[in-house]
């Protein structure tokens, strides 16, 4: 009786305590969203959210997947993917046309984002790593454009990508486990995953051919099987999963990708954006990749435990596989951008986190503080000089990056410009590459054609003066918006030096200017 009795005691108490895990994290979510929706409008719109919600705009108001040139349909193709620009415009169904209403989708998948990747770091190691995993992308992520916070709160591509990964991650793990008809779910979402962002393809493939690999280690061949069969129905599903999207979303133009856009952001050898990226690695992702590399140690030692939790290994080297490869091309590879860092930061926090428990002896502040105290360097107290370091450093610029760019942060400079130039007489027509413009107006606008994007790549990361010729009067306009300082100035600046233009008024960033005719 007592047995019993202490038994049930036990279960009632590990029950309860995943129950207030649970809560915890639900309240914690809420508290995300309500973050992230606060002063949401006050951010100024960029050029790549532009397309995203002017082509959302154009589903909700005209019914037709396209963006507009010169007030009529044309083909579309650099904005998000069509999930992606579908949520938005399904905001603005639900909410109304407007800045703060077609980012709300983007801090519910952020939400969600976090949430899953709670769910993953404690199957893989436990509740306090997935805690320190979740809070060290707000608190710790240095720059702007790694803080889920502030990523979160933009119309990308990158966060609802992360929510179909890992979804994909988890639906594999429970298969791994027994659940074998999950397997189904998690060929959806991976091909969903690589359906969102072109740029997540090949570490994709490489984290399912690095679990097949793991799986093959532990011999679990029927998992092998199983992961490669994920694999093989992703890489032929696509295409297929990309009609289907097509005929969903029933574009009246064909999409097509941009020729030399992946030439000029995925294939860059040149030393100046070598070195870019590797400073803003050592800067801002150095405990991630330490924690890539404890986390392959830690793999190989566990692995020959008799009590290893086998299908959590497989699981952590399909993830050591894309965060491993991702951090490799973005020092290799990727365009100094540091946004193309954010996906593998914010996967491997979960090794980074990892990590952080270790050094700090499971995250007791009072250990930690013990050995400090200790002034002296032995292979015990080093561990927590590096952990304190790390997180003091990384502490100070996240809350830096955050007073800048969420608690300070308001521009309301684009939204002026547009009403002043709705208020023209109707049909006035406008000429602007600013693509944060296009959603927002109410008048015929025109730009120019998608080759330049990689023109402009070309001239403002590399300093290359393309042979890209652009005629801004083709269309006859009787307003031209740039920015001054922008690459716009590649494409306007000659019509501008010529006479065709005369400056009017400069709101912030902005030089709206009017037609000498």
């Amino acid at each position: 009786m007592t047995n019993f009795s202490l038994t049930t005691i036990y279960r009632n108490a590990v029950t309860f305590t995943g129950r207030a895990s649970n809560w915890k994290l639900g309240a914690t979510l809420l508290l995300f969203v309500a973050l992230g929706l606060w002063n949401l409008g006050a951010v100024a719109p960029w050029w790549d959210e532009g397309w995203t919600l002017s082509v959302a705009r154009t589903i909700v108001e005209r019914g037709m997947y396209a963006r507009l040139l010169n007030g009529q349909p044309a083909a579309s193709g650099l904005e998000a993917a069509i999930p992606v620009t579908e949520s938005v415009a399904l905001s603005f169904r639900l909410l109304g046309v407007g800045l703060w209403q077609g980012r709300v989708p983007g801090v519910l998948f952020g939400s969600l984002a976090l949430g899953l990747l709670f769910i993953l770091a404690r199957q893989l190691y436990n509740p306090r790593v997935a805690w320190c995993a979740l809070l060290s992308n707000v608190l710790l992520a240095g720059h702007p454009h790694i803080n889920i916070l502030v990523m979160a709160r933009q119309v990308l591509g990158e966060v609802p990508m992360l929510v179909a990964l890992l979804g994909a991650l988890l639906c594999i793990g429970a298969m791994i486990r027994g659940r074998y008809f999950l397997i189904l779910p998690a060929i959806f979402l991976g091909t969903l995953t690589m359906s969102i962002k072109l740029q997540v393809q090949p570490f994709w493939v490489l984290g399912l051919i690095s679990g097949v690999a793991s799986a093959f280690v532990l011999q679990q061949r029927r998992v092998a099987a199983m992961l490669g069969v994920i694999l093989i129905c992703n890489l032929v599903l696509l295409k297929p999963f990309g009609a289907l999207l097509n005929w969903v979303a029933q574009p009246i133009f064909p999409l097509t990708p941009l020729a030399g856009l992946f030439e000029v952001t995925a294939v860059v050898t040149d030393l100046q954006h070598r070195t870019f990226n590797l400073l803003t690695v050592g800067i801002f992702g150095l405990l991630t990749v330490f924690g890539v590399f404890y986390a392959a140690s830690t793999w190989i030692k566990a692995r020959q435990q008799a009590s290893c939790d086998q299908a959590a290994l497989i699981v952590r080297a399909i993830l050591l596989g894309i965060v491993g490869s991702w951090l490799l091309w973005f020092l290799t590879l990727a365009l100094g951008i540091t946004r193309y860092l954010f996906p593998a930061y914010f996967l491997g926090s979960v090794f980074a986190a990892a990590l952080l428990h270790d050094l700090t002896d499971g995250f007791t502040i009072r250990s930690v503080a013990e050995k400090i105290k200790q002034r002296r360097l032995t292979r015990i107290t080093w561990r927590s000089y590096v952990a304190t370091l790390f997180v003091i450093l990384s502490l100070s610029l996240s809350l830096v990056a955050l007073a800048k760019y969420y608690v300070f942060a308001s521009d309301d400079s684009a939204i002026r410009v547009a009403n002043i130039l709705n208020a023209l007489p109707p049909q006035t027509r406008i000429e602007t590459y600013e693509t944060e413009l296009h959603f927002l107006l109410n008048q015929p606008y025109h730009y120019p054609p998608d080759e330049a994007n990689v023109a402009m790549i070309q001239y403002r990361m590399f300093g290359h003066q393309p042979t890209f010729e652009y005629n801004p009067l083709v269309a006859d306009p009787d307003y031209l918006v740039v920015v001054g300082s922008g690459p716009s100035n590649l494409l306007y600046g000659q019509a501008i030096t010529a006479g065709y233009f005369k400056l009017k008024e400069q709101i912030g960033g902005y030089q709206v200017y009017i037609r000498v005719r």
